[in-house]
């Protein structure tokens, strides 16, 4: 019942994630919810909070080891003081395969667009999968590509 409450389909936001657990139950309704052979990685996104540096590493794990897709925030939900920032992607949109684990730089586009107001740890190696072979990209203008046609 609590899962339910984590979002809608497509989905879901979670602050003071901990190891996943509700997280991880409302991916699983997703999947329940979805025909085995149109379940697709890519129609889901899943965001977490989490301050506790015991459990960021569990919950990190337990995101890639389903294929899912999303994003992992380190740091308080409430002062939005952040260590680091994981984009895990499914890149083979594979609903049976694993998710790569990217490390978000810190710069000024990404306390922007996520809305951090803080980096409160050195930043670690910055890690970054190849663009999805699933994501078409259409040429505009030389040199620069677009998502949309």
């Amino acid at each position: 019942l609590t899962a339910l409450l984590v979002g809608g389909s497509g989905g879901a936001d979670l602050t003071g994630a901990g190891t996943g657990t509700l997280i991880i139950q409302k991916w699983q309704n997703d999947r329940m919810n979805a025909d085995f052979f149109n379940y697709l990685p890519s129609n889901y996104w899943y965001q977490a909070l989490e301050l506790s540096d015991e459990a960021i590493s569990f919950l990190i794990h337990a995101f890639a080891i389903r294929g899912m897709n999303g994003v992992i925030i380190h740091g308080d939900a409430l002062e939005m003081a952040v260590k680091q920032v994981y984009f895990i992607q499914n890149s083979a949109n594979n609903p049976i395969g694993f998710s790569e684990i990217n490390v978000i730089p810190h710069s000024k586009d990404a306390m922007e667009f996520l809305g951090i107001h803080e980096w409160t740890e050195q930043a670690i190696e910055h890690i970054e999968s190849k663009f999805p072979d699933w994501i078409p990209l259409t040429e505009e203008k030389k040199g620069q590509m677009s998502l949309f046609e």
